[in-house]
């Protein structure tokens, strides 16, 4: 989310980072706490996000994002497990997307933590800016459905449960919104989109044939 600041007309934000552009020395780590971009926030997120931070207003705090990229089935997938935004530190090819550019999702919402302790969109965490479909990390003790890691059309869900920071999903009525590898974005409604098909978008080279019924 550093990386493509200057793509979204933030390059004031991206020079707190690289002051002296990409090839420069960047600075050191923490320097863009606190910077909250309205881009990578949901407006339909209930939650004051304005201070961002641990708690709204704190000082020093970071700034939150409603998004992840999709690493896969898994945050740490391999193989033919793995999204196109991955933990492995591995680029991918628009060639190597062979389930389709159109049925392989790159980005999808995944509201952060009732805490505010995940869903920090400069820090460098798996789990802040980085999520897999059906992730095996459970988080918080949560029971079932909310600590499995196989959910999804459950929403719209309560901002205020900070199990449901373990599955992909957005604060609307109809579904969630996921950015597709060829530059579509679609809603998949709850209710009408199992977690099966959430997890088969996830991959580029998982060999699933996909319906998703837009």
């Amino acid at each position: 989310m550093v990386l493509i600041l200057p793509y979204i007309e933030q390059g004031n934000a991206f020079k707190t980072f690289f002051p002296n552009g990409l090839n420069g020395a960047p600075v050191a780590d923490g320097a863009g706490d606190g910077i909250v971009i309205q881009t990578y926030l949901c407006p339909s997120d209930p939650r004051d996000t304005s201070g961002g931070s641990w708690s709204p207003g704190q000082a020093g705090g970071y700034g939150l994002t409603s998004y992840v990229g999709v690493a896969g089935v898994d945050v740490y997938s391999t193989g033919a497990q793995q999204g196109i935004i991955n933990n492995n530190y591995r680029s991918t090819r628009m060639a190597q997307i062979i389930d389709g550019t159109s049925n392989t999702t790159i980005v999808a919402e995944r509201p952060f933590s009732t805490d505010l302790y995940w869903g920090w969109w400069d820090y460098p965490s798996c789990c802040d800016t980085l999520w897999g479909a059906r992730n095996t990390t459970t988080m918080f003790g949560c029971p079932a459905p909310y600590g499995s890691p196989y959910n999804y059309g459950a929403g719209p869900n309560n901002t205020s449960i900070d199990c449901h920071f373990n599955y992909l999903w957005g604060p609307h009525t109809a579904g969630g919104n996921f950015l597709f590898a060829d530059g579509s974005v679609h809603n998949l409604a709850y209710g009408a989109t199992s977690p099966t098909v959430v997890a088969q978008i996830a991959t580029f080279a998982g060999g699933e044939t996909v319906q998703l019924g837009f």
